[in-house]
């Protein structure tokens, strides 16, 4: 994972890296897109990054209905050429 153990910042990063996605996992419902990617990632040996990548969108289309206000306050956060935007 480090290269170096020795050197405290490429760790001290990580570790930040690490609680940050915690905390984002802590907060958000990742159920659907996690329990569709485990499998993908088992059976087909991609990346795990790559087996939610691939199921993201199918299940933020599913969701959409119950969480199109949530998708609109998060539209202008991950791209703010979107603001205003419908969903």
């Amino acid at each position: 994972v480090c290269a170096d153990g020795s050197n405290l910042e490429a760790r001290s990063q990580m570790l930040l890296g690490s609680m940050l996605a915690g905390m984002a996992f802590a907060n958000s419902p990742v159920a659907a897109v996690h329990a569709l990617a485990y499998p993908i990632g088992a059976i087909f040996h991609v990346p795990h990054g790559l087996s939610n990548a691939l199921v993201l969108t199918q299940v933020l289309r599913f969701n959409l209905p119950e969480a199109e206000g949530l998708y609109a306050e998060l539209a202008p956060i991950v791209d703010p050429k979107s603001e205003g935007m419908n969903v």
